[in-house]
This record gives C-alpha cells, sequence and structure tokens, in this order.
C-alpha cells in the first residue's frame, strides 16, 4: 500500500445498504435480494465501511510486525501459520492498491 492510498480516504458512513464520504459522494450501494443482490447485503455493507480503517490499521500493523525480531522458539510456529495469514493481508491490501 502506498503512502497516499487511490481509494477515497476514510472515514466512511453508511446509512442503510449506501457507503458514502462525507462530502465526497457514494462510495457503493449494496443491493438487496430483491434487486439481484445477496441476503447478507447489510453485512456487506458494514464490511465495505470498515475497509478503510482495516486497510490503514492493517498496515501499521504490518509495518510493526517488520521491525520485530521473532525469538527461536516461535519461528517455526510463526512461519508455519501466522506468516502465510500476514502474506495474504498484504497480498489483499496490494490488490486494493492497483490499478485496473
Amino acid at each position: 500500500m502506498t503512502s497516499e492510498t487511490k481509494w477515497t480516504p476514510g472515514p466512511w458512513n453508511r446509512n442503510g445498504l449506501t457507503i458514502s464520504k462525507h462530502g465526497r459522494g457514494i462510495i457503493a450501494k449494496c443491493p438487496t435480494p430483491q434487486s439481484g443482490g445477496v441476503f447478507e447485503c447489510s453485512f456487506n455493507a458494514r464490511l465495505i465501511t470498515a475497509a478503510p480503517v482495516m486497510a490503514t490499521d492493517g498496515q501499521f500493523l504490518l509495518d510493526r510486525l517488520d521491525e520485530l525480531e521473532i525469538p527461536e522458539n516461535l519461528a517455526r510456529e510463526w512461519f508455519g501459520h501466522v506468516e502465510p495469514a500476514i502474506e495474504r493481508f498484504r497480498a489483499a491490501l496490494r490488490a486494493a492498491d492497483e490499478k485496473d
């Protein structure tokens, strides 16, 4: 993730199934099942609303993890279980910051 992201900065607000940024307009609308959407539409709207905070704070945590030195006795568990999840999260942040 670059220092200046390509998405609309947060915080984003949710009003029902519409996600917006004050002064910037609508970010997304989650359709209901009646309009071609899914039953989880309200949960999807909540997740979308949380995206800027998750990306920003997630990147902060990744940066702090990069500064840690993992003790030898934890290294096997760390690299076997935690590291793959960290790499998936890094990939998700990179994908969010890519151009179409």
